[in-house]
């Protein structure tokens, strides 16, 4: 079993590799389930100290891991992925009438189909204990795959929402993370599946 040490760093490495940039000490905490952002802190000065990580001049929380060598600036390619805002029925998912805006977002693992992408805002705290909160955006891949717990993005009363999925005994439930009843539904109500969010700090 990985300590807490190998783990924190195989997690700021997996998504230093999906979004571009490391995550934050809050996102550390949750993720990995520990007990306080202190304790987050002391586990990162000490693998600083012992040269695992690296934190970059000049910027407030860029940290990498040591034996990951980054791509230089310019050679990770950032594509435009649309903020989906709304469901009209007879035209495609992600037709420009359904989306407002975009994201340009870092995607180094290239067997992703970027035509299938889209994001959505999160609104509301019912989804933290999956890491995400108000303001926080999700990345999701339409016709993704899920399984039982699968955070993914679902139409209910007719707006893109994020829940969890799980199926029981052939009854389909969306389920928040704040222990509000689920909404039964039916999988042909699922948008996409989410695949990684994106928080900005101010």
């Amino acid at each position: 079993m990985l300590d807490l040490d190998e783990k924190l760093l195989d997690y700021i490495d997996r998504q230093t590799e999906l979004t571009g940039f490391p995550p934050s000490v809050r996102d550390i905490q949750i993720a990995l389930d520990i007990k306080s952002t202190s304790t987050v802190h002391t586990h990162l000065r000490r693998l600083q100290q012992q040269g695992k990580l690296i934190k970059i001049d000049g910027k407030s929380r860029a940290l990498r891991v040591a034996h990951h060598e980054r791509p230089e600036p310019g050679t990770v390619s950032s594509d435009v992925i649309p903020f989906l805002v709304r469901v009209t029925e007879g035209v495609p998912l992600l037709s420009p009438v359904n989306c407002s805006g975009s994201i340009a977002f870092p995607t180094p693992d290239k067997s992703v189909d970027l035509s299938m992408l889209f994001c959505l805002r999160i609104r509301g705290d019912d989804m933290k204990n999956a890491g995400l909160i108000d303001g926080d955006i999700v990345i999701a891949q339409a016709g993704g795959e899920y399984v039982n717990g699968s955070v993914v993005s679902v139409l209910i009363n007719g707006v893109p929402v994020v829940k969890r999925f799980y199926k029981e005994n052939g009854v389909v439930l969306f389920q928040s993370d704040n222990g509000v009843r689920p909404t039964i539904g039916n999988e042909s109500m699922i948008l996409g599946k989410v695949i990684t969010s994106v928080r900005y700090y101010n």
